[in-house]
């Protein structure tokens, strides 16, 4: 691609183009690629992503995150803070991730914000058991909703990925070690 003192430069194959929101954006990447423009709709955070699965054919896609508050798995190993080690990273589409050392035996949790109202998931109609490598349902925004309760056989890393369906649903799957 074209370059800059060195660093590639990337842009639109025409001039005046516009990114859509939540649109795939194909870059251009050579010494003619051209400015960009975006208009965000509203206010509040929204996530800017490169696909480079295709290094040869790059894709910028600009989404509104779902809520504009971080978004945590409070209570492992009884620690129900909103601390940056319980901080979940959003990935795109709705999906919030992180890993965690849990130890072995019984846990409980829940996903939400540092308020426990913009978001408060827990145990809903599938129940509140979570199985390591199956999805579960969670219901969200409902006060006094289950905590979560988890009780693997063996300590380790495990991923947590939270789906963000909609403010009052959501789907967590716990994968690890």
């Amino acid at each position: 691609g074209g370059t800059t003192g060195g660093a590639t430069n990337c842009g639109g194959a025409t001039g005046g183009t516009s990114v859509a929101i939540g649109t795939p954006y194909p870059l251009s990447c050579d010494s003619n690629s051209q400015n960009m423009g975006i208009s965000f709709p509203a206010a509040g955070s929204y996530l800017i992503a490169i696909d480079a699965a295709n290094p040869a054919a790059l894709q910028l896609t600009v989404e509104k995150v779902p809520v504009d508050v971080p978004v945590f798995v409070r209570g492992l190993g009884g620690d129900w803070s909103d601390g940056p080690q319980n901080q979940m990273s959003y990935l795109g589409s709705g999906v919030f991730s992180i890993d965690k050392v849990i130890a072995a035996g019984a846990n409980e949790f829940k996903i939400a914000s540092s308020d426990w109202a913009t978001v408060d998931c827990g145990g809903g109609s599938a129940g509140n058991d979570v199985t390591v490598g199956a999805p579960l349902a969670l219901v969200c925004g409902v006060s006094g909703s289950p905590n979560l309760r988890i009780a693997p056989a063996s300590g380790g890393t495990y991923r947590f990925r939270f789906t963000l369906q909609d403010a009052a649903s959501g789907e967590l799957l716990v994968t690890g070690p």
